[in-house]
């Protein structure tokens, strides 16, 4: 599960923003990238989110901004009630009705794999 994007720094902002959910403040203090820059995301599977990694960006630092930002995650813990929607789902692609479903839709592949 690679992405590659090659676009101009003002789309990487907005990429960012849609991303990290910034506000237009915060968006309007981000500097565009430079030329030849770029900045490599990670998935953290634990925090299910992305984290700019500047280890592997170049140059090797966080994208510059006007004044000190700070970023506040919103919680990415499920519900209860979704928790239990995901379990059932997971049950329901156990049994033997998913696989009977698959066989006349034709799909090879699960169609809700993650």
């Amino acid at each position: 599960g690679t992405c590659l994007m090659v676009t101009h720094g003002l789309t990487i902002r907005h990429i960012l923003m849609k991303i990290y959910q910034w506000s237009v403040e915060t968006f309007e203090t981000v500097w565009n990238v430079d030329n030849c820059s770029y900045i490599t995301l990670r998935k953290d599977m634990d925090q299910m989110t992305y984290k700019v990694c500047a280890d592997h960006s170049w140059p090797q630092h966080l994208p510059w901004a006007t004044r000190p930002v700070w970023i506040v995650f919103k919680s990415l813990k499920a519900t209860q009630e979704t928790e239990q929607k995901l379990r059932l789902l997971r049950e329901f692609r156990q049994c033997d009705h998913w696989r009977f479903l698959q066989e006349e839709v034709g799909e090879e592949e699960d169609p809700l794999a993650s």
